[in-house]
Formats: structure tokens, sequence, C-alpha cells
């Protein structure tokens, strides 16, 4: 709820609605051009299903591109969650954050912004997160929490591979992204499958992309 209020108040201030103003500051300069509130017709041939479990445990379509509620404009400019957008887009925007707020000349956000967006936010009573999910897989321990993102705070307390300092955030149908400035790495992972947090997708990727490294940053 708290992201929506900060989305009134940036159409408040900027004058501007809320995607035109996402759209104008953000999208544009990074050539975010698949990134929006809905998918326009001329678009909807690249539109993915999403995916659900059936009656059986298996898997059935639950959402067509065809008849989809995203291939609409949309009332409601949330300013937690509804936008669409793209793999390469999403690595643009996730390739800005990694590179301190910029990317090829378009600055989005200052380095010391973004320092304090990435930087733990709770209070040490209350962080590194201990694990309250039910499956033990899916569980924040180790982590505390930015300005937008969760914030790795204690590898041994987490129990994965990872660098103290990275930080992650999840989107619907299962996308999770991770930014790792210690590594300068860059690693998603996209599904169009509901619900969310049904399989442990993002911890199994997570130690994948770890165990690849060969090389690590950490010396520099």
């Amino acid at each position: 709820m708290q992201h929506d209020v900060l989305a009134y108040l940036v159409q408040i201030i900027s004058g501007m609605p809320f995607d035109q103003f996402l759209a104008q500051r953000i999208f544009n300069p990074l050539k975010m051009k698949d990134t929006g509130f809905y998918v326009p017709g001329d678009k909807l041939s690249r539109f993915a299903s999403e995916y659900g479990l059936d009656e059986k445990g298996g898997i059935k379509k639950i959402d067509d591109p065809r008849s989809s509620v995203y291939a609409k404009p949309v009332s409601w400019l949330s300013g937690g969650g509804g936008l669409l957008s793209t793999a390469q887009d999403y690595m643009r925007f996730a390739q800005m954050i990694l590179n301190g707020g910029q990317l090829e000349g378009a600055r989005i956000l200052s380095p010391k912004t973004l320092q304090l967006m990435m930087t733990n936010h709770i209070p040490g009573t209350l962080a590194p997160f201990p694990d309250k999910y039910p499956m033990p897989d899916w569980n924040l321990r180790g982590y505390g929490f930015g300005l937008g993102f969760a914030v790795m705070m204690d590898l041994a307390k987490a129990d994965i591979l990872g660098s103290e300092g990275m930080c992650y955030f999840a989107g619907g149908n299962n996308v999770f992204v991770f930014v790792d400035p210690r590594e300068e790495l860059v690693s998603m992972v996209w599904t169009q499958f509901e619900p969310f947090c049904y399989y442990p997708l993002n911890k199994q990727f997570q130690v994948l992309a770890y165990q690849s490294l060969v090389e690590s940053y950490k010396k520099r």
C-alpha cells in the first residue's frame, strides 16, 4: 500500500499521471520500449500466456493474451505492481541499478541515492529477517530491506550462495531479479506461472547462478 501512496504523491508533485511520469523519466531514457501498464494491440502477438495449477496439480492456462485484462488500458496505475515488461527491458533497468543509477549516458538516480536504497533500513530488532515462511525454501532469513529491495545482510543465516550487500526484488508471475554490485552481476529468472512462491525457483536459480562463477570480483 505504501508504494501506491508514493505513486499518488509522484502524480501530485510532478503534475502528470503516474504512467506518463514513468515513461518520461525512466522508461524512455532507458529505452525500455515494451514496458507499461497494459499491452497495446499491435504487441499482443508477443504477449505470453499465464499458467497456474489445475485441480489435479498439473498446469493449465489461466490468462490468454487475446482476452487478458492486461490487453486494455487500466484505470488504477499502481505504484506497487501491475507493470508489464520484457526480459530485455527489465535487464536494462537492472543494469542501471548495477551501474550506480545510469545506463548508456542516461542518469536515473544519483549513486548516493541508490546506495541509500540498497542499504537495510529495518532496525536491528527486526532484521535480518527470521524464517517465517511455511516452506523453508522461500524464507527471507538473512535479509533486511532497503527502499524497494530485499538486501542480503548475513550469508550464514541465509544459508545460500550470494554476497552480502546484494539485493533482489520480485514481480508477479514469479519473476526474480538479483543485483550484486560486489560481483558485478545481474541475474534474472522469469516464469508465467502463479501462485507466487509455489516452487522454490528463486533459491535454486540463485545457487546455480553463483555456482557458475569461476572468478570473483571481491578482490578488486
